[in-house]
């Protein structure tokens, strides 16, 4: 056989192989629309060679929450270029053509191990006319065995990513009284089981993580502690327990992830900043 019809013979099977054989890639984290605010953004993206697909989730688990289609592509320096296209579900119950779909740049980054996204994007209606624009930070989901047990990894809206210690007490700034923790599932549903306690006051005795989360409205103080303990109750069949915490203060977002050994206590003290 001919040298040249090996090497055809053998494209075909590797471009064969890699479209049977699609990657998927799930990301969370926070889209910031300028002059508005903070909303969390997740994606989950099945890369095939220079071509994507996939869902683009906006505001997770609140009313308007929107479930929409995305396509796009992977440019040579692994950049990811995608636009959001149609909706397949909206919590949204006024008129659906006020929705702005975003298209995003965003490049690939790496910050001590942790892989994330973040980039630009512009909105545009059903008219094509642009309805808003901002930037996007989304961190990579992994598997179990490459994160890090008893630690936090944070996705958030400032210029770094930080690493939160279960053995110390972790400190997130606040900048309103009211604070809303969801605490929620983002993977799949194996049993995790925690214990939540807010200065001293047990807001859910055995909390089961599910997808949709569960939503704690905390009221800061500024002679006390606010201080919100989490207890590993169980790790459910696939160990460590993984539990996503979204905090929002004053429309800003901060996305958490939790991966801890059973009988772990994580200690979270809210500070209100002026």
């Amino acid at each position: 056989m001919k040298p040249f019809l090996i090497f055809f013979i053998t494209l075909f099977i590797f471009k064969t192989l890699a479209y049977a054989a699609p990657i998927e890639e799930e990301y969370l984290g926070t889209i910031t629309v300028k002059g508005v605010g903070d909303y969390t953004y997740k994606l989950i993206l099945l890369l095939n060679g220079e071509q994507l697909i996939g869902t683009s989730v906006t505001n997770i688990g609140n009313k308007d929450e929107a479930v929409v289609n995305i396509t796009g592509s992977i440019s040579q320096d692994g950049a990811i270029k995608f636009k959001e296209t149609s909706i397949i579900k909206t919590k949204i119950k006024e008129d659906k053509s006020i929705i702005c779909f975003v298209e995003a740049t965003l490049k690939r980054k790496n910050v001590d191990g942790i892989d994330f996204l973040e980039g630009t994007f512009i909105g545009r209606d059903k008219r094509k006319n642009i309805c808003g624009s901002g930037t996007i930070r989304l961190l990579k989901k992994v598997s179990n065995i490459q994160q890090l047990s008893n630690n936090f990894s944070i996705a958030n809206t400032s210029n770094s990513i930080e690493r939160l210690s279960n053995h110390l007490v972790n400190t997130i700034p606040c900048t309103s009284k009211m604070v809303k923790v969801r605490i929620f599932d983002n993977g799949k549903l194996d049993g995790d089981e925690l214990k939540i306690i807010y200065n001293n006051k047990v807001l859910s005795e055995k909390l089961n993580l599910n997808n949709e989360g569960n939503i704690f409205e905390l009221e800061l103080g500024q002679s006390i502690s606010n201080v919100m303990q989490i207890f590993v109750l169980s790790e459910g069949n696939y160990p460590p327990n993984t539990a996503t915490i979204e905090v929002t203060s004053n429309n800003q977002v901060r996305v958490y992830q939790l991966n801890s050994l059973l009988k772990t206590m994580i200690t979270i003290k809210f500070e209100l900043i002026n």
